[in-house]
């Protein structure tokens, strides 16, 4: 308070309660006009709870300011002076707030309200939300009635305020695809619910330039998959991959099941040219290993490192090269070994 009055201005304030007693209603006035600021696009709302501002000398101060100065004249949004009683000191405060509220024009009030609702919620309420959904509802409706005044449309449209039903059910359906998203800890399937079928709509939208940007931009918020659900289904597939790499430190082999046998698949696309440049990419940067005979010459190239550094040639049970030792010499026994590989395992004298 005394900062205040000694010269302090406090920006960003749209109402203000007088809690304790002045010396005198010009220290008040001092006080709340350090508040409270000229020219704002709020009105602001002045709660006198300990009498600091009679009506009667806030009055006479401004008549005598304007007999002084008689081109001033008073704001157009100054509704006047409310009397009210406290029983006690500070007794049912907050109900007494409310009492005057009510009495305000409750307009400003719910749209203060709103602003702050989508400021934290991020989206505008829906009608079965209580009080500000119906609020909102009722503006709606005003306006396709043409009762809605231009200036209540001016400062809704302002806040990019949602006037078509439709963009509400768009947020409903929003909403409940965040909440399916933080449940299942996936995207809805196709053909799975009617969330499946918006989440389609959306794509369709995106791709034929209808959907707007405001919306492709909250959808981006929650990552959403803008591609069909069988390339979502590819990105699990390869980042499954991936996580197999970093544990077992290869690529999964035709043998090691499903992602064994997505890899083959992904290298018999890439030979037909049936894969998408944007696919090759991602596994090109992962060091993914396109021909299956640059990882049998990565082993050829481990044995001849372990038979220099150990002068014997790993057992079957030893480790992963042992293993595939083995598997060289079945095929060896099964004619299914390639001339090229029997040649280049002869030439360092591996025992077939």
């Amino acid at each position: 308070i005394n900062m205040l009055i000694e010269g302090l201005h406090v920006e960003g304030v749209d109402a203000a309660m007088f809690l304790r007693r002045t010396e005198s209603y010009v220290v008040a006035l001092q006080q709340l006009g350090r508040c409270l600021k000229a020219g704002s696009d709020r009105h602001p709302v002045v709660l006198d709870f300990v009498n600091n501002l009679s009506g009667r000398s806030v009055y006479e101060a401004m008549s005598r300011e304007l007999a002084y100065h008689p081109a001033i004249r008073a704001p157009k949004s100054f509704k006047g002076f409310m009397e009210f009683e406290v029983t006690g000191f500070l007794s049912d405060i907050r109900a007494r707030v409310d009492d005057m509220l009510a009495e305000l024009d409750a307009w400003p009030v719910m749209y203060e309200r709103l602003i702050e609702y989508k400021e934290r919620e991020e989206r505008w309420p829906q009608a079965a939300e209580g009080k500000l959904g119906n609020w909102c509802n009722t503006q709606r409706i005003a306006r396709k009635k043409g009762t809605l005044s231009e200036d209540y449309i001016l400062q809704l449209d302002r806040i990019g305020f949602e006037w078509e039903v439709q963009d509400s059910r768009w947020m409903q359906y929003y909403e409940e695809l965040k909440i399916f998203i933080t449940q299942m800890q996936r995207y809805p399937k196709k053909g799975e619910n009617n969330l499946s079928i918006w989440c389609n709509t959306q794509r369709q939208g995106r791709k034929k330039g209808v959907l707007s940007e405001e919306r492709i931009a909250l959808l981006d918020r929650i990552g959403f998959v803008w591609e069909q659900d069988l390339d979502a289904q590819w990105i699990k597939n390869w980042e499954q991959v991936v996580f197999f790499y970093h544990q077992k430190g290869y690529w999964p082999k035709s043998n090691d099941g499903k992602l064994g046998s997505w890899c083959s698949t992904q290298r018999k696309f890439r030979k037909q040219g049936g894969l998408a440049s944007e696919r090759i990419r991602m596994m090109d940067e992962a060091g993914f290993v396109w021909n299956t005979d640059d990882i049998w010459i990565e082993n050829y190239e481990k044995l001849k490192l372990f038979y220099q550094e150990k002068h014997r040639w790993p057992t079957v049970r030893e480790n992963k090269l042992g293993s595939w030792c083995f598997v060289q010499r079945r095929l060896f026994k099964n004619g299914k070994l390639l001339s090229w590989r029997k040649q280049m395992l002869e030439s360092i004298s591996f025992p077939l």
